[in-house]
């Protein structure tokens, strides 16, 4: 008997870039906007996660989504917006209608990763760079040790995708592999 095509519990595998898992990540670290990556209906035993970007800052009204593939800037404070992934977390977002009788699944970059290094703040690559006793500390320098401290951040983050992941679905969580493509974004 075929299954349904709005039924998620089918999934076994979730295919995502590498780049849509560190954009989203770094969204979350650095900006009022949220970031996931979006699992669509037509549901079938292989499917894609996109990245998903909610820029409304936390805002009930006006909601906004796209799905880009640009890295979020250097600076800001981390605002995870949770760590929990569900199938009802964005059910007011723009385009949450499918037209395939199923809602979107939407997955949080943190579910899919094992002890993700921190994201280095400014203040942070400031502190070190001041404690080297070797190198004086102009703006350009820590400028350019802040941007490698990033570009490494982002290096590494791949390396922390796990292989499989306990997908969140409306009967319950679901195991499904984890199975990354490329991105020429890092």
């Amino acid at each position: 008997m075929p299954s349904e095509p709005s039924d998620p519990t089918v999934v076994r595998s979730l295919a995502v870039t590498t780049g849509d898992v560190v954009a989203a990540l770094e969204v979350n670290r650095t900006s009022d906007d949220h970031a996931t990556l979006r699992v669509t209906p037509p549901f079938s035993a292989r499917m894609r996660a996109r990245l998903h970007v909610d820029r409304s800052g936390g805002q009930q009204s006006g909601e906004t989504s796209t799905h880009r593939t640009g890295v979020a800037g250097d600076s800001g404070e981390s605002s995870d917006g949770g760590e929990t992934a569900g199938y009802s977390q964005h059910e007011g977002t723009v385009g949450g209608g499918d037209g395939h009788g199923g809602e979107p699944l939407y997955v949080e970059p943190t579910q899919l990763l094992t002890d993700p290094p921190e994201y280095p703040r400014p203040a942070d690559t400031r502190a070190e760079l001041l404690s080297d006793p070797e190198t004086a500390y102009t703006v350009e320098r820590h400028h350019e040790h802040h941007e490698r401290a990033v570009r490494e951040w982002r290096a590494s983050v791949p390396g922390c995708i796990r292989e499989q992941f306990p997908l969140d679905t409306p009967a319950g969580p679901v195991e499904v592999t984890v199975r990354t493509l490329e991105s020429d974004l890092l």
